[in-house]
This record gives structure tokens, C-alpha cells and sequence, in this order.
């Protein structure tokens, strides 16, 4: 654990330094600015919205940070990291905490401006849900995001960061289009984003199982 615990201080000091901090917290203003001009403008379910906005929020800033996994590993970062007595899990878990913070801060942010511009008000569940379920899925996505970005190759890597890309605007454009609109269970939103964090943090458990230093120093 406290070998894990330095790999996230390294990680939130490279979060300071690099770009694409700055990137995607300019790209939550703008997106947030893009809410306020479009969905504010009516009367709207602001439970429903934040119970999906907050979320997405995160995983975007996630997965533009994450894309570190694919850096390191092109410059040789990361078989300088596995040459320690690190172990690939340790590695992984400091990796995921490092990458989380700043992503949650970013979905944080997005909360306090719904709650002032709209008077949100964080009853009992929603307040478990910001504060657990929101990190978990955050946590989650970066998880498997970086599980799969180790196994596949630079073409691969390419076609998954698209697919993700297009899937995260599409379910944005649902978010501000749509969930106003529909009659939108929150209940729903609880039971569907937990259920997935489940799901995903099983999968990246179960990919670290197959992954081993070898594979991943391979010339």
C-alpha cells in the first residue's frame, strides 16, 4: 500500500504539470458554459441531471489523463516503473487513485455549479451517491481504461480511444437533449451507474490477473 501511495503522489504531481489538466478542465467550463446556455434555460429535473452529469464529467477528465498509461508506455516510462519492486498491481492501483483525484474534483465542481445556479438540494442518497458510487465508476472506467491500454498495441489503442470519445459525446448529448425530457428514473440511474462500476472494476480485476511484468517489457 504505501509503495501504491507514492505512485499517486507521482501521479498528482505530473497532474499539475501536464497539459492535459489544463485541457480538460477547460473542457468541463466549456461544457458546463454549453449546459447553462442550453438546458438552464427551462425548467428541468435537476436531481436526474446530476445523478448522470456527474459521472460523465469525471470519466471525460478521466480518460484524457489516462492516455498517460499509453505515454509512458511508448517512452519506456512504465519498464522503468516494472524494473522496481513495485508489483503490477501496486502499479496499477497508484495509477488508478493518482488519475481519480483530479477527475473527481472535475465532477465535484460540476455538482457545485448545478447546486448554485439551480439550488441543488443533497439529500441522503444523492449525497452517497456523489461522495461513493461517483468516485467508484470514475475509478472504474480509468481502471479498465488502463488494463486495456497496456495489453493492446498503438492501432488498437487509436480504435478504443475513438470509441470511447464518440460514446462519452453521445451520452452527453443525451444528457443535455434527452433526460429532461424522458420521465428518468433516478433510482434507475442509482441501480444502472453502480451496477457498471461492478461490472467494470471485475473486469480490469480479472484482466490484471492475465498481466504480467514479461508481457509488458516485451520487446
Amino acid at each position: 500500500m504505501r509503495r501504491s501511495l507514492i505512485i499517486v503522489k507521482k501521479e498528482l504531481v505530473e497532474t499539475l504539470r501536464d497539459r492535459a489538466t489544463v485541457s480538460s478542465y477547460l473542457f468541463v467550463g466549456a461544457f458546463l458554459m454549453l449546459f447553462n446556455s442550453t438546458t438552464f434555460k427551462g425548467v428541468i429535473n435537476v436531481e436526474a441531471f446530476t445523478v448522470y452529469l456527474a459521472p460523465v464529467v469525471g470519466v471525460a477528465v478521466g480518460f484524457n489523463l489516462a492516455n498517460r498509461f499509453v505515454r509512458e508506455k511508448g517512452e519506456g516510462v512504465l519498464e522503468t516503473l516494472l524494473c522496481s519492486p513495485l508489483t503490477l498491481t501496486e502499479l496499477w492501483l497508484g495509477k488508478v487513485v493518482g488519475l481519480l483525484i483530479p477527475s473527481y474534483i472535475a465532477s465535484l465542481i460540476s455538482v457545485m455549479v448545478i447546486g448554485i445556479v439551480r439550488g441543488l438540494t443533497l439529500d441522503a442518497p444523492l449525497l452517497i451517491y456523489i461522495t461513493l458510487v461517483t468516485p467508484a465508476f470514475i475509478a472504474s472506467v480509468i481502471g479498465l481504461l488502463g488494463c486495456l491500454y497496456w495489453i493492446l498495441g498503438m492501432k488498437e489503442v487509436r480504435i478504443l480511444n475513438y470509441v470511447v470519445f464518440f460514446t462519452l459525446s453521445a451520452v452527453m448529448f443525451i444528457v443535455l437533449r434527452f433526460v429532461n425530457a424522458m420521465s428518468v428514473s433516478i433510482e434507475l440511474g442509482y441501480l444502472v451507474i453502480t451496477a457498471t462500476s461492478l461490472a467494470m472494476l471485475s473486469l480490469a480485476t480479472c484482466l490484471m490477473r492475465y498481466i504480467s511484468k514479461e508481457r509488458l517489457i516485451k520487446p
